[in-house]
């Protein structure tokens, strides 16, 4: 028997071999790159669910400044910002959270707080006190609202969670 005769099933059951092999390298190159795309996709929502937090932060601290700050084109774009964050939290959470509903709730109550402050100097008396009251109850909500949301919002940004 010439010897290429006998080498040829040898030849062949390598090349059966490195095919087997190279279909399971690309078998497990894919599983790589969904679990990678899978950790990128978890990463991405939470850095837009952080954002949300982060700019209801920012228009709160604002939005405990004074009259004048209340004016100015900085809170204007804050205010624009929490807005925005109101809007995305619709389709960042799930609707049972609450937390779509108590931000609607936040951007009520800041426009009680910024009446209050834009206008108790030029109003009767009368109209102050009743804005005062209705500005200390806005008050009240988004202090309590600040602790809601970070409970409401907490197991979202739990990075732990995250990666796994």
């Amino acid at each position: 028997m010439p010897p290429a005769a006998q080498a040829s099933p040898w030849i062949a059951f390598l090349v059966a071999i490195a095919s087997v092999c190279v279909g399971a390298l690309a078998v497990w190159v894919a599983l790589r790159q969904s679990k990678t795309s899978r950790q990128k996709l978890r990463l991405d929502l939470y850095d837009k669910r952080f954002a949300v937090f982060e700019r209801t932060l920012a228009f709160y601290s604002a939005l405990l400044g004074s009259a004048e700050s209340l004016q100015s084109n900085a809170f204007e774009s804050l205010f624009r910002e929490f807005i925005r964050a109101h809007n995305e939290s619709q389709f960042l959470f799930d609707p049972e959270s609450g937390i779509f509903k108590l931000l609607g709730q936040m951007v009520q109550r800041a426009g009680t707080i910024r009446e209050f402050k834009a206008h108790a100097r030029e109003a009767d008396p009368n109209a102050v006190l009743e804005l005062h009251k209705n500005f200390q109850e806005a008050l009240t909500f988004w202090n309590t609202s600040m602790g809601q949301l970070g409970q409401a919002i907490a197991p979202y940004l739990n990075f732990h969670k995250v990666l796994s």
